[in-house]
């Protein structure tokens, strides 16, 4: 692994979880307030959208990224209970020729991270232009 980045921070609430819970369907009572639990997590997808959009922000980023193409070993090791400032960690590896020369595969890890731990870690790969 090479490159490694930081994008911006993010502040999320809990307006911004309700309002993807709703959007997303999510019925789960892990995700719903009640007297026992006015304060729930974040969906683990609602924090990949999240560091999807903190990536496409971060200053450096390799010039002709194009499209993510895959997310593998993909883990939700700590709860995100809003509100919280996250941001990503992003570790670039070296780029990999696609099989017809033209462009190239971007191996990369994606750490959403806030002062509370790692939320989302993901393996990912970006195609981008040569």
């Amino acid at each position: 692994m090479g490159l490694k980045l930081h994008s911006p921070e993010r502040l999320l609430t809990a307006r911004d979880r309700d309002q993807l819970v709703a959007t997303g369907g999510y019925v789960h009572h892990l995700f719903q307030p009640t007297e026992q639990n006015p304060a729930p997590p974040f969906p683990g997808e609602a924090l990949l959208l999240y560091s999807g959009g903190l990536v496409e922000q971060t200053v450096g980023l390799p010039e002709g990224l194009i499209a993510l193409v895959e997310m593998t070993d993909i883990s939700f090791p700590t709860m995100a209970i809003p509100p919280i400032s996250v941001h990503v960690e992003i570790t670039f590896g070296v780029p990999v020729p696609t099989p017809s020369g033209t462009k190239v595969i971007w191996p990369m890890i994606w750490s959403l991270c806030s002062e509370r731990g790692e939320h989302v870690r993901a393996h990912i790969k970006m195609l981008g232009s040569r």
